[in-house]
């Protein structure tokens, strides 16, 4: 793996040098040039399903007093995530690849990016892999259950049951997520493109967060639930997860072992510490995590690396492999935020996971 990290560092050095002539040579914008692209994907298939999720009779559906609908229970399905999937003509590797948004985050940002590129899914697909990109079914993008709402507005209950609901928006996010310093401005090296907020912002689904309340879907039963019946379905796989959806993926792994084959996380909002716990469920698959620039302004993602570096280094240390990157301090790749996949540069993250895939024989 050290020589993998090493390539990945001495190609990067090219990179910039090479930039810093472009710079040198013309004072207009230029960009490196891009291996030609065919435009067409061959799928074998490809569609949408739901897993997981369980059909709950809620009294109050609607609020329309003169819907004769509105006056009674109604079932509704809750619990559930929609799985987009696709399957490639040609196969080039057996294990498919699940990938799994954070809070507030629907599949979309897997599917393509703020500026209208193709996503991390299509990359995959593109490489002979076949691609299931889910979202949580504490998104409302999963569903919602309106229930509790209509219940306030029609005075049978008081506002405090009320669920949490969230939406991330760029005052709360920009920081934290690794932007810049504060709203609206911008890390010098950002891999952001300010033209792109627009389609950032478009890309956020609110979401329950809700820790109490009746029919909350923000636990962590209900996340995981929705990526063991998706593997149940369609088998071994590579998963993919991203912030909130960190600690889910590897409460994937402790109940089905057999089921994941190897973890990626981005940026995790928490890793596996315990050297029993590593030991009994971590030590026989290869666990990757990432995390992008300018963690010393985010505290709180401070505090996930160190976990995770610390997870890797036991990892290791029991005899399993474990990885941890800090893309700019390990690679040389810098500027990446927490919504990497959507970053100017997502494919070529995308490639340091497609090596890593590689280096570990999926």
């Amino acid at each position: 793996m050290a020589s993998f990290v090493a390539e990945l560092k001495r190609r990067n050095v090219v990179k910039v040098a090479v930039a810093y002539a472009i710079v040198a040579w013309s004072s207009g914008y230029a960009q490196e040039p891009q291996e030609p692209q065919d435009i067409s994907i061959a799928l074998d298939t490809m569609g949408v399903m739901f897993v997981g999720g369980s059909n709950t009779v809620v009294p109050y559906p609607c609020t329309n007093p003169a819907s004769e609908v509105c006056k009674h229970p109604g079932t509704v399905r809750l619990g559930h995530a929609p799985v987009y999937y696709f399957i490639p003509s040609e196969r080039a590797h057996s294990l498919p690849i699940v990938m799994v948004p954070g809070l507030g985050l629907p599949a979309a940002i897997y599917l393509g990016t703020p500026d209208g590129r193709e996503g991390w899914a299509q990359f995959f697909v593109r490489r002979g892999f076949s691609v299931y990109v889910t979202t949580q079914p504490n998104a409302v993008a999963s569903g919602l259950n309106v229930s509790p709402i209509n219940a306030v507005k029609l005075g049978e209950a008081d506002p405090s049951t009320l669920p949490d609901l969230l939406t991330w928006t760029p005052e709360t996010f920009w920081r934290l997520f690794g932007y810049g310093p504060q709203y609206p401005d911008l890390w010098p090296d950002t891999q952001f493109s300010m033209s792109s907020l627009e389609g950032l912002i478009s890309g956020i689904s609110p979401a329950d967060f809700s820790l109490n309340a009746e029919f909350s879907l923000n636990d962590m039963e209900h996340r995981v639930a929705a990526v063991v019946a998706l593997l149940d379905q369609i088998g071994p796989a590579i998963l993919i997860t991203h912030s909130q959806s960190g600690p889910s993926g590897f409460e994937v792994a402790r109940l089905r072992p057999d089921l994941v084959k190897a973890i990626a996380s981005i940026e995790p909002v928490g890793c596996p510490t315990e050297e029993a716990d590593i030991r009994e469920n971590f030590i026989h698959i290869p666990v990757l995590t990432i995390f992008g620039d300018h963690l010393d302004s985010r505290p709180p993602l401070i505090e996930s690396s160190d976990g995770c570096s610390q997870a890797a280094k036991l990892i290791r240390e029991v005899g399993g492999r474990g990885e941890h990157w800090l893309l700019g301090e390990d690679l040389e790749i810098k500027g990446n935020t927490h919504m990497m996949m959507g970053d100017v540069n997502s494919d070529e993250i995308a490639e340091v996971l497609r090596g890593w895939m590689i280096e570990n024989g999926l």
